[in-house]
């Protein structure tokens, strides 16, 4: 799912739509919250590149504004294109102005008067509060061919994070384990809003790890649930990958995914290190 602009509204602001998704990136240790979908105003912006005549590859827009964007998970933007060129062409790279940034492009040639999609990601839990302006390079050349020049063009996303609905602390956890004692370490997840969430249960996608609700909803913050993360031993000198999943009793927000890592002290023993 995606933000969208429908080119056909002829008023000055058009809608998008912001999916939260579910999926935790490239094992990254950031925290995931699984979220409906929900509706921001995007902006009519003129192109802020001019695509020259002989460019094949025309946007429809090279601006999405998302304006601002609360609560807490992937938001993603659709540059839709056609090939305005003679012949086929091949879309060959995608470099975008952050690491932050995750884009997606059709893969194959582009015949002339076919459409396609750029698409750009971002994982808004990891972005601090504040205005973002971000863009990709989008690489292109005559697919049939190869000494053909490398033609560009650039699309922008811009955005306001508003402080999310959700804050977890730490995002992600990291233990280092020996082979006797389990250890543990303080999670905190907190719902800012007027009406928080309660968290139901916490399950564990490894039975070397878990944890359990030691304080949740006191007077004075409703919207703080206090999790202690146990850690068990490991006695074979590998490493553990897992998941922990809260979840709430809110239709918005009904899971919270944290990752949990946990490596074997055993393996960073001199000699168990490698190279």
């Amino acid at each position: 799912m995606s933000s969208e602009l429908d080119s056909n509204k002829p008023n000055t602001e058009r809608r998008t739509t912001i999916m939260l998704f579910s999926c935790l990136l490239g094992g990254a240790l950031a925290p995931v919250v699984c979220s409906v979908v929900a509706e921001f105003g995007v902006s009519q912006a003129a192109a802020v590149v001019e695509p020259l005549d002989r460019e094949s590859l025309a946007f429809d827009e090279y601006l999405v504004n998302a304006t601002e964007v609360r609560g807490a998970g992937t938001l993603a933007a659709r540059y839709r294109f056609t090939n305005r060129g003679d012949e086929p062409v091949q879309i060959e790279q995608l470099k975008p102005s952050c690491g932050c940034l995750a884009p997606k492009y059709p893969e194959g040639e582009i015949a002339p008067g076919e459409t396609g999609e750029v698409i750009l990601r971002v994982d808004t839990l990891n972005e601090k509060p504040g205005a973002k302006h971000y863009y990709s390079d989008v690489f292109y050349r005559t697919a049939q061919t190869d000494d053909a020049p490398m033609q560009s063009a650039r699309v922008h996303l811009k955005f306001v994070i508003d402080r999310p609905d959700i804050t977890v602390e730490p995002r992600g956890m990291t233990f280092y384990q020996n082979a006797t004692e389990a250890t543990e370490q303080q999670l905190v997840i907190t719902d800012h809003r007027e009406e928080p969430f309660r968290v139901i249960e916490v399950i564990s996608s490894s039975p070397a790890v878990s944890a359990e609700v030691v304080e949740a909803g006191a007077a004075s913050a409703p919207g703080r649930h206090v999790l202690i993360v146990r850690a068990e031993p490991i006695d074979d000198g590998g490493d553990v990958q897992a998941f922990l999943t809260a979840k709430t009793d809110d239709d918005r927000h009904p899971l919270v995914r944290i990752p949990i890592y946990v490596r074997s002290t055993a393996a960073l023993m001199p000699g168990n290190v490698s190279e």
